[in-house]
């Protein structure tokens, strides 16, 4: 399952739910099947995922292994990729930042 936030003005940002559901909360919303964020909640949002993935903070570096195989091995037998809050945050905060700057609001569903 993933989620697919959207705003009129940018394009969408596909998510896994595990990812989502830490942006999400990140931005003081509860995880849910569907949702939005008002665009005059946007200041806010955009200042919580920035102040989040600032450099040097703790948490900014903070990172989920990329895909793995079957039988739970990195693919090709190498080390896992890690993946940074701060690599899966951007195009998530481009969003928010292209719907605030069009004063449109940005929603997600599950897909």
């Amino acid at each position: 399952m993933a989620y697919t936030f959207k705003s009129r003005s940018a394009a969408s940002v596909t998510l896994l739910r595990a990812n989502g559901d830490d942006i999400l909360r990140l931005v003081g919303r509860t995880p849910s099947e569907r949702g939005a964020i008002p665009a005059e909640d946007l200041p806010s949002a955009i200042a919580a995922i920035e102040a989040a993935i600032a450099p040097g903070r703790a948490g900014s570096g903070t990172a989920r292994p990329a895909a793995t195989g079957s039988a739970g091995h990195p693919v090709d037998d190498e080390e896992p990729e890690v993946v940074t809050l701060r690599q899966r945050a951007l195009p998530f905060l481009q969003l928010l930042r292209e719907a605030q700057a069009a004063g449109e609001a940005v929603t997600w569903g599950v897909v």
